[in-house]
């Protein structure tokens, strides 16, 4: 009895600290500054997520994208998302990006737009930001309100 109770105990304590390592690794992993999701905090009208498998998914508020997914905003929608801590852009109707990088290792979130428009919140170069880079085949940007705005249009 006394050795059904003792490897009883002991995969009970080596489960327990299986759990506790993968726990704090997760933790770990997700509290690293530099990039590891773009959360989407809130979503007006249609939006939706392809990832590399061709899934498309209905966006919808404290949703994640991740490197390789394609957000699409309908219309006149519109798609505000946490690019870092208080960091936010705004992607507008018609809109289309790509998440190209994103690592807590980089310095930059990097995504292409590919159609539509991108607004820094906080008024800042969406060039030339130390938290992210947007890639387009059109480099104008509109200053409107000191809000700087990646336009391009098809």
């Amino acid at each position: 009895m006394m050795k059904f109770f003792s490897n009883k105990m002991s995969l009970i304590i080596i489960c327990f600290t299986i759990c506790m390592i993968s726990g704090l690794c997760i933790y770990k992993i997700s509290t690293k500054d530099g990039f590891s999701n773009i959360e989407i905090v809130e979503v007006n009208g249609y939006v939706s997520i392809e990832n590399l498998d061709g899934d498309i998914t209905k966006a919808d508020n404290n949703m994640y994208i991740y490197v390789g997914d394609t957000l699409k905003v309908e219309n006149n929608g519109y798609a505000r998302l946490k690019i870092a801590h208080k960091k936010y852009i705004k992607l507008r109707g018609n809109t289309k990006i790509i998440v190209n990088k994103m690592s807590a290792n980089d310095t930059k979130v990097e995504l292409t737009l590919v159609k539509g428009s991108v607004e820094s919140e906080l008024g800042e170069d969406v060039y030339n930001n130390t938290s992210y880079k947007i890639l387009s085949p059109d480099f104008s940007v509109v200053d409107n309100k000191n809000i700087d705005k990646t336009q391009i249009e098809y």
